[in-house]
């Protein structure tokens, strides 16, 4: 076991509560297109694992990459 079960309730997480997503939960999420996702993927843009043959992403990951990108045009927009 990775985690001990305090470290998942300090988190407020559950065992089956997962925050990695494949490349069609993604696609919902950022409500872009399955292979929009997976091109940004491969092409190393958006921070994504290859396991067994399919992409993973953490949710988190993508958060932190969309708000430095937002952080970064708002500076643009404001100068």
């Amino acid at each position: 076991m990775l985690f001990q079960k305090s470290h998942f309730a300090e988190k407020g997480w559950t065992a089956m509560e997962s925050t990695v997503m494949d490349i069609k939960e993604v696609s919902h999420y950022l409500k872009i297109k399955e292979q929009t996702v997976y091109r940004l993927a491969q092409q190393g843009k958006i921070p994504a694992v290859k396991i067994g043959g399919q992409w993973k992403i953490k949710k988190e990951h993508l958060d932190i990459l969309f708000d430095k990108i937002l952080e970064e045009k708002l500076k643009d927009y404001h100068t």
